[in-house]
């Protein structure tokens, strides 16, 4: 169904395939098939009511944390992350996501989950990435660019990276170098999260 472009008949049976068959597995492709259904409501409540009585489903746990951060609930993403953490407490990615979501309520502890997080998953660009701009936002500029150039060296053709470089250059006077990085980063990619502002900085630069 998912392959003749057929959503809805995918997701009734997906839905039937849980019923018969409760697990995470069937849970999660229904969420899948979901999609952004209601804004994503409708996985999200399906996967709060399943945490209910299966409350150390680490892979449920997951995915209804990406999802209230993939809506923009920031606060249910931090709790949720945080419930992730107790289950998985060596979980690098979770431990990623969850300073992202901490950057996005402008909470100062993003920098200690950040450095956690590049503890277990030393050499991840998204991680030093993540570090580089949490320690920007806190205002810890040299420290920020040294990080934020081994991420971008690491993923090149990763655009927010390059945005979060920008950024900092651009801070440090650096514009020859900042507007390389904005170029790059809108080329290679149209729709990355942070695009508009990526244009409204490199229309700054000129």
């Amino acid at each position: 169904a998912i392959a003749r472009s057929q959503p809805v008949v995918a997701q009734e049976a997906y839905r039937r395939a849980h019923q018969l068959e409760p697990s995470p597995d069937t849970l999660l492709r229904l969420m899948s098939a979901l999609g952004n259904q209601e804004g994503g409501k409708t996985a999200i409540q399906l996967a709060e009511q399943w945490m209910k009585t299966h409350p150390i489903d680490a892979r449920t746990q997951r995915a209804l944390s990406d999802a209230y951060a993939r809506y923009g609930n920031f606060a249910a993403a931090r709790k949720a992350y945080e419930a992730l953490l107790k289950l998985t407490p060596d979980d690098g990615s979770a431990l990623n996501n969850l300073a992202n979501v901490l950057l996005r309520l402008k909470d100062p502890g993003a920098i200690a989950v950040a450095e956690q997080a590049v503890a277990k998953f030393p050499g991840n660009a998204n991680a030093i990435d993540t570090l580089g701009w949490a320690l920007y936002q806190g205002g810890q500029i040299d420290k920020a660019l040294q990080l934020l150039r081994d991420a971008r060296l690491r993923d090149p053709a990763h655009p927010e990276i390059r945005y979060h470089l920008a950024k900092v250059l651009a801070q440090t006077g650096r514009k020859t170098e900042a507007r390389e990085e904005l170029e790059a980063a809108l080329k290679s990619n149209p729709n990355f999260e942070s695009r508009a502002e990526a244009e409204t900085l490199l229309k700054s630069l000129w």
